[in-house]
């Protein structure tokens, strides 16, 4: 059966222990990260930064830090500096990244990973099991994933496009983003989430087993929660009142490409297609090097079909490979 190089599977009995064998596995690159960032004039500032963090990480949701602390022990690192290398993005500026579009009445899923020109190395295929739960991922290193898209046992697909609004102290993103990669209950766990004190915004769009779709976009201190038809899109702007928060990556120096991405998609992808027509609308270039669906950021593609029961994965680090299929028959 083929597969990616970097294709990695973990199983373990408790989150604390999934971490261990994320960080033995990967964690290479971690270290690689640490050297290279621990000797920048701003290390000692950004890990101080980081611990601010913590206390309501802990608070909220502790066992995705057993997570991190079992990463950062398998790999043989300090865990305050493999915090404070996972809140890389929080940290800093920002980027704009992700297209997801939704079709089929639900059944068919594309995103397309967007994130720096050249870090395609930090994106791998992980199918992760934790106690009766089981996820397929597009997973990055110096994380502990659920950041970008997949699918868990429970037949729910989650991704996520990045947001710019405010920013405060608060749960980080990325960990938001992991828990809710686990979620069995959009609707349940919207209501935690906004009762938790955030320390900035994403959209998070979730489809069930049964092609129900539920769209969350969020700054750090609000929320709003659609239930859209299909075709759906969404790229990194705000489609809700919420887009009266919106600011710019890098303080808005650069213009967006999210506008022209959504557009291009929003007026391409039909009510019914096939894996091949999506796979050709995700592999899209016509809009240049910065605009397209596939542009020079794109590290990463994943459509889930729910009827097929598969998975196709594209990584531009094996892009000679093209689009692989994963069965996913091990869903509930």
């Amino acid at each position: 059966m083929k597969r990616h190089k970097n294709y990695h599977v973990f199983k373990a009995p408790d989150h604390y222990r999934l971490g261990l064998a994320l960080g033995r596995e990967l964690g290479l690159y971690l270290r690689q990260t640490l050297r290279r960032e621990s000797r920048k004039g701003s290390w000692k500032e950004k890990v101080e930064r980081a611990v601010k963090y913590l206390p309501y990480a802990r608070k909220f949701l502790p066992r995705y830090i057993d997570e991190y602390q079992g990463y950062a022990r398998g790999a043989g690192v300090a865990f305050l500096d493999m915090w404070t290398v996972a809140l890389d993005d929080e940290l800093g500026g920002g980027r704009e990244k992700c297209t997801t579009i939704i079709t089929n009445s639900g059944r068919l899923i594309s995103h397309n990973e967007d994130w720096e020109a050249g870090s395609e190395d930090r994106l791998c295929v992980v199918r992760k099991t934790v106690g009766r739960l089981t996820t397929l991922e597009l997973f990055y290193k110096n994380t502990v994933g659920g950041n970008a898209v997949g699918i868990n046992s429970r037949g729910f697909v989650h991704a996520v496009n990045e947001m710019h609004a405010e920013k405060r102290l608060g749960v980080p993103r990325d960990l938001i983003a992991r828990w809710l990669a686990d979620s069995s209950s959009p609707e349940k766990d919207f209501w935690r989430f906004a009762r938790m004190r955030r320390s900035s915004g994403d959209n998070h769009i979730f489809v069930g087993p049964d092609g129900e779709i539920w769209n969350i976009e969020s700054t750090a201190g609000k929320q709003t929660m659609i239930r859209p038809p299909t075709p759906f899109v969404h790229a990194n702007h705000y489609l809700t009142g919420l887009k009266r928060f919106q600011t710019l990556p890098s303080g808005g120096r650069k213009p967006p490409s999210t506008l022209p991405r959504y557009s291009f998609a929003k007026s391409t992808a039909r009510e019914k297609m096939t894996v091949d027509q999506l796979q050709s609308l995700a592999d899209d270039e016509s809009q240049g090097i910065k605009n397209s669906l596939t542009n020079e950021t794109t590290i990463g593609k994943m459509i889930v079909d729910l009827d097929g029961r598969a998975a196709w994965i594209w990584l531009r680090r094996e892009k000679s490979k093209g689009w692989i299929k994963y069965e996913i028959d091990w869903i509930k």
